[in-house]
């Protein structure tokens, strides 16, 4: 198989498989989008759509768990320290949304502040805040913000939207009793 073939192949199973393990279209179409953004080297939107799909999972399992499937309002609480506790206490296993230098997120999501990684990333692209993606020009003093200095962060968050898609199946499964 050539790689083009095969890059076009996981590009599709990879869509396939958000929206069957997560089932829920206001949640995987996040996961889905981020999935083709990222296909696409459009990293910035790619990011944002990893961050936002994981922060909408999240909400929605947590308003279907604490008050049932007849509310549609979701509205709720950005992504924060408190929601992944909220998340924890209902049996998601949040510790999968760690960066890999963050050992203590578990620690660090029994309060509000510090935020942990994934949490200041989404403020941080969210509000526009990007300062710490600016790249120096070599041989310069100028310094650039291009899309793909994002690259390195989306790939983590598509790990991560990956990661967190099996979580959602796993716990689905469990709260269903399959």
């Amino acid at each position: 198989m050539s790689k083009d073939v095969g890059e076009k192949f996981r590009a599709f199973a990879m869509t396939h498989n958000y929206a069957r393990r997560i089932n829920a279209a206001e949640t995987h179409w996040y996961f889905i989008e981020g999935a083709q953004a990222f296909h696409h080297g459009l990293y910035l939107a790619s990011s944002l759509s990893f961050l936002n799909g994981i922060e909408s999972s999240i909400r929605t399992l947590l308003m279907y768990i604490d008050q049932g499937f007849e509310n549609d309002d979701l509205e709720g609480p950005t992504l924060s320290n408190r929601l992944l506790r909220d998340a924890k206490r209902i049996g998601l296993n949040v510790e999968i949304l760690a960066f890999d230098d963050e050992p203590d997120f578990l620690t660090k999501i029994q309060s509000n502040k510090p935020n942990v990684k994934i949490v200041q990333t989404r403020h941080n692209l969210c509000h526009g805040n990007v300062f710490e993606y600016i790249e120096e020009i070599p041989d310069t003093n100028d310094r650039i913000l291009t899309p793909n200095s994002l690259y390195p962060l989306a790939s983590k968050l598509r790990d991560l939207g990956e990661a967190w898609s099996q979580e959602i199946e796993r716990f689905k499964g469990d709260w269903a009793g399959d």
